[in-house]
């Protein structure tokens, strides 16, 4: 699973940039994948979370948390339509370096809480280290394994996942997980790239949103393609009856 799931966390959160590669510009997750067949490796065919191991998340915090990913990815829209009230407990699946933890942490406020789930120690740890610095005592990390949040049945009101549900590999199975972890009415908020958007993935791993929505059916939870104005990104909704 990578933003399994979560591992993609990795990259999910990410974002990825359209800055060229430099000493100090990380590769976009399309440039990781090429790399990646160039040289031959199977990382896309037997990784199940397609990982790309970062030692450096202060380098890829650089272009995943910049000011200038604010035009697109609309942090204060998914937000919104996560329908957060103060006091809920939510997750961020493939958390990355952090991009929407200030946002969820504000949502939820002092009385909620917010779970930063990734399988890349030196991410969480940049999460931890800034959730600290920037005063959001609500937000807490947690290490998962590529097939599992390690939560417990009915600990979540909702879910975030940004850019990694195409790294997840069994998504029905990992759905069905989600279904078990969501409390009753709670959501899994989906957010991935179109098929013509400049970051993300190789467009042959891109999806279109009926697939997420069927994956997320087959777990138990009803789905739908919601409206929202983000210009290179589509959000799936996942209801738990």
């Amino acid at each position: 699973m990578k933003r399994i799931l979560v591992a993609a966390g990795l990259l999910a959160s990410c974002g990825s940039s359209s800055a060229t590669q430099t000493e100090t510009a990380p590769m976009n997750e399309t440039q990781h994948h090429e790399k990646h067949e160039a040289e031959g490796t199977e990382v896309a065919k037997h990784d199940p979370a397609h990982v790309h191991h970062f030692d450096n998340p202060e380098k890829y915090a650089k272009n995943w948390n910049s000011p200038e990913r604010a035009e697109w990815q609309k942090p204060g829209e998914v937000i919104a339509l996560m329908a957060i009230t103060p006091g809920l407990t939510v997750a961020d699946l493939g958390a990355g370096t952090g991009y929407f933890e200030s946002y969820l942490s504000a949502a939820t406020g002092p009385t909620g809480k917010v779970y930063a789930l990734d399988v890349e120690d030196a991410m969480l740890t940049w999460i931890a280290d800034n959730s600290k610095k920037d005063g959001l005592t609500n937000v807490e990390t947690h290490k998962v394994a590529f097939d599992s949040t390690g939560l417990e049945p009915n600990t979540l009101d909702r879910l975030l996942t940004v850019n990694t549900w195409h790294h997840i590999e069994n998504r029905e199975a990992y759905a069905k997980h989600l279904f078990s972890v969501i409390k009753p009415g709670g959501r899994v908020v989906v957010v991935d790239f179109t098929k013509d958007a400049p970051e993300g993935p190789p467009v042959a791993m891109r999806l279109e949103p009926q697939v997420i929505i069927d994956e997320l059916k087959a777990g138990g939870f009803s789905a739908e393609l919601v409206t929202e104005t983000l210009p290179r990104q589509y959000i799936v909704v996942g209801t738990k009856p």
